[in-house]
């Protein structure tokens, strides 16, 4: 489907899924993301955004190393990573430490768009934590990573990110 769409500048793909169920054969069972993402062929791609999937996270940045440099913006939100493979801490590291995306000029550079639940909003679909700001400046500043040790890599330390609405509001109280 995707191979058909060499001229895409824009694709985002959220799943709709709930996760609190268990995927016990996910591992053996899961398609690499290259597979259904072409991004090879996809040589005006700005904009990639992958949301509330389980993902792998070695496979997730073998994806990202390879999108175009024409990249200006990647979602990367409501993840469920694979046993011990990949969490957010590490895939942030990774991709400040592993892509040359720091040694682009500024305005050249893909800022990384991250939304997530916080540990007590688990099971308030409708509140997230957006991390944008603290990940860029993690990537590409000297800001700490958002996400501590706790919840293996994936909770936010406290007081990062703002807490949003999919209504499209901030919180205010």
């Amino acid at each position: 489907m995707f191979e058909a769409a060499p001229d895409l500048e824009h694709v985002s793909l959220r799943i709709a899924a709930d996760y609190g169920q268990i995927y016990p054969d996910f591992e053996q069972n899961r398609i690499p993301l290259q597979t259904i993402f072409p991004v090879d062929r996809w040589r005006k791609l700005q904009y990639f955004g992958l949301s509330n999937s389980i993902v792998d996270g070695p496979d997730l940045l073998s994806l990202l190393g390879a999108l175009p440099t024409t990249l200006r913006f990647v979602e990367l939100s409501f993840f469920e990573f694979v046993g011990d493979r990949g969490n957010y801490r590490d895939i942030l590291h990774d991709i400040r430490d592993t892509l040359d995306w720091r040694g682009r000029a500024a305005d050249e550079r893909p800022k990384l768009i991250i939304h997530v639940h916080g540990s007590s909003m688990r099971h308030t679909p409708m509140r997230y934590q957006c991390v944008d700001d603290q990940a860029n400046g993690f990537i590409y500043g000297d800001k700490e990573n958002p996400f501590g040790a706790r919840l293996n890599g994936n909770a936010l330390i406290q007081k990062m990110g703002i807490e949003r609405f999919h209504f499209g509001c901030c919180y205010s109280g």
